[in-house]
């Protein structure tokens, strides 16, 4: 009796039911919605970080704020610097003038060179 009924339960789980069109349909639309949803969720994440970023970040890659203003102290530093010793050269009167003065704007950048190369990612 036993290996009767468990003889029909085996052959039960081997038919294979017929085909249900809605039932395919229905779950073809239901995975359609969710990747569409989900879709949606990555375009929305995807321009929030954008926005968060802004121009600079974009730019740098988006390691956050630090180091876009390092980056921008960097780039400051060096025209900065670039002019002083433009103008060093072609007004040799002032040309000690320039050069000393040359010597911040190129502390700066140096400093923000460093910071950039050298931080250290705790992540």
């Amino acid at each position: 009796m036993a290996i009767d009924v468990r003889a029909g339960a085996k052959a039960s789980a081997k038919e294979e039911e017929p085909d249900d069109a809605e039932l395919s349909e229905t779950l073809e639309t239901a995975d359609a919605f969710r990747l569409a949803l989900r879709r949606e969720n990555n375009r929305f994440a995807e321009g929030q970080h954008s926005r968060d970023l802004g121009a600079v970040g974009r730019l740098l890659g988006g390691d956050g704020a630090p180091m876009s203003i390092a980056f921008i102290a960097l780039l400051l530093g060096l025209l900065i610097f670039s002019i002083a010793m433009l103008l060093a050269y072609n007004q040799q009167e002032s040309a000690e003038y320039f050069q000393k003065f040359s010597v911040g704007p190129l502390g700066l950048a140096t400093t923000a060179l460093g910071y950039i190369f050298g931080k250290k990612d705790n992540k």
